[in-house]
């Protein structure tokens, strides 16, 4: 009476994945970049209005025209996200099986951003070069095998900004990177003992489809100032960017030099994004207390031409950030139609950022939440002494 039991599990457990995969599998090939830092995801997204930091300014590269200048020695971003964990059962001191009840799940992923993560932006120049890993897995319970995808890959970003100086309080910001970026992803199916069985045995790895992926493109964004106050942002990520797909069936057949079994040249779809800043001065006197700005922006216009098109409710992202004697700063933010939120700590060059939201995976609106949870540390020094532009 067992094996029917196994082999109904085994195929209902087949028909959740593939169902799943549906919707979550055209954003898993997603863009690489850009990664939105944990600043940018407590403020719902990157904003392209968002220019006052190392990370944002790769978001639009027109903000490295003004930026104050920044030297990045490095940092680390962590991403926790699933459908399942529950992170009230963390504070109760239970069961820590309470906090990943497998038997209800059916995704989890893990990333890390750095600690390769250098560079320097401002004063009109900048350039990144970071190193990331993730991996994420769907699953319907822990009796039956889940598919994973693991990435690793790493990026370096060149880029150049100018400020137009225009009549009455008005200026125009451009600017563009070219970026060139390496990625791995390996291709998997196991149940949970053999999941976690490939953390002592990679070669289970060997026997799994494989891809690695070359690319280079062009990013470029505009903004536009009107008196302090105001921001209007346009960006568009993936101007012209290329990737260079080469797909083995199993990571043995890379090791061993054969051809590929599909290779291939991909142009990716721009990623249009427009937006604005709110910066109201009502509290420059307060010595204490700053208001960094209010964002509301539109995301992923073209959104609507890719393979599985986007509901265009997905790209409404809205966010705003309060500060306190300079150190500490509250987050909250809006984006596909979830809210996120966080606060951030700095201490001279050492920085320290939470996040805690939602992502959807699905192209629709409500089809498949996940809880996002992000943990970032960074050490900088600003050059406070160059000139402005």
């Amino acid at each position: 009476m067992t094996v029917p039991y196994e082999s109904s599990v085994n195929k209902h457990g087949r028909l959740f994945i593939s169902m799943v995969l549906l919707i979550v599998f055209p954003l898993s090939l997603s863009a690489i970049t850009p990664i939105p830092s944990a600043r940018e995801k407590a403020l719902g997204d990157s904003h392209p209005a968002l220019v006052d930091d190392f990370a944002a300014v790769f978001s639009n590269p027109a903000g490295i025209a003004v930026l104050e200048p920044v030297h990045r020695y490095t940092g680390i971003d962590l991403r926790l996200s699933g459908t399942f964990w529950n992170a009230v059962n963390a504070f109760k001191g239970q069961n820590p099986a309470e906090l990943f009840p497998l038997e209800n799940g059916n995704y989890l992923g893990f990333g890390l951003l750095g600690p390769i993560d250098t560079g320097y932006a401002g004063a009109g120049k900048a350039f990144r070069m970071f190193s990331y890993a993730s991996i994420d897995v769907l699953y319907p319970n822990a009796a039956v095998q889940s598919l994973f995808t693991f990435k690793i890959g790493a990026e370096f970003t060149g880029g150049w900004a100018h400020r137009f100086q225009l009549d009455r309080g008005v200026s125009l910001d451009f600017g563009f990177t070219m970026k060139g970026f390496y990625e791995q992803r390996y291709l998997g199916e196991a149940d949970v003992v053999e999941f976690f069985g490939l953390l002592t045995n990679p070669e289970y790895f060997l026997d799994m489809p494989y891809e690695v992926i070359p690319g280079i493109g062009i990013d470029t964004g505009l903004l536009v100032n009107i008196r302090k106050q105001w921001i209007f942002g346009l960006t568009v990520d993936d101007l012209l960017t290329f990737e260079f797909v080469n797909y083995y069936d199993t990571l043995r057949n890379s090791q061993e030099g054969l051809k590929p079994d599909v290779s291939e040249t991909r142009l990716r779809l721009p990623v249009i994004s427009v937006g604005t800043g709110w910066f109201p001065g009502f509290a420059d006197d307060i010595p204490w207390f700053g208001i960094n700005g209010f964002y509301l922006s539109f995301r992923h216009l073209l959104g609507g031409l890719e393979t599985y098109p986007r509901n265009y409710l997905l790209g409404i992202t809205a966010g705003a950030e309060i500060t306190f004697w300079d150190f500490l700063a509250l987050r909250a933010g809006f984006s596909q139609g979830l809210l996120s939120g966080g606060f951030g700590l700095r201490f001279g060059g050492f920085s320290m950022d939470l996040s805690i939201g939602g992502e959807e995976l699905s192209n629709q609106p409500g089809v498949f939440s996940v809880i996002d949870l992000r943990l970032a540390f960074a050490l900088e020094h600003r050059d406070l002494q160059a000139l402005k532009h």
